[in-house]
């Protein structure tokens, strides 16, 4: 089954509109650059710190969408990043645009999933929109 949504999700981005993929990409990499900079303490810090003030704290600051996945998120880009050898403060103001990017990066996933402006309204556009909310709810559930 796992290798039918491997073929499947692969049809999918080579259909899939470009523009949503690459700002994707491109917010991706921005998030990595930052993550990289700082030391792995100091990023982790800041993800507990979103979690306890979230758990017991009243906070101005705007609530991630699905805030344990994109706190993985975050770590993961962190753990495979090398370490700096020189690592800058992960400051507030760093950890209120990683929030920003989590954001911008959550919200496109749903984009990436709408047909093309070039796909028509046809019996093989009705088959991939089923296969396409098949495939979004996987990922959105992940």
């Amino acid at each position: 089954m796992w290798q039918w949504v491997g073929r499947f999700t692969t049809h999918l981005a080579s259909e899939m509109d470009k523009r949503p993929h690459n700002e994707l990409i491109r917010l991706t990499t921005e998030l990595r650059e930052l993550v990289s900079s700082s030391s792995t303490e100091s990023i982790a810090g800041s993800c507990a710190a979103e979690v306890y003030t979230r758990l017991g704290v009243e906070n101005d600051s705007p609530k991630l969408s699905s805030e344990f996945r994109q706190l993985f998120f975050v770590l993961g880009l962190m753990l495979s990043s090398p370490e700096p050898e020189n690592p800058k403060p992960f400051t507030k103001a760093n950890w209120e645009r990683a929030k920003q990017l989590l954001e911008e990066i959550f919200s496109l996933y749903a984009f990436m999933f709408w047909p093309t402006d070039d796909e028509a309204p046809t019996n093989e556009m009705c088959a991939k929109s089923q296969c396409r909310r098949f495939s979004i709810t996987s990922i959105m559930r992940f």
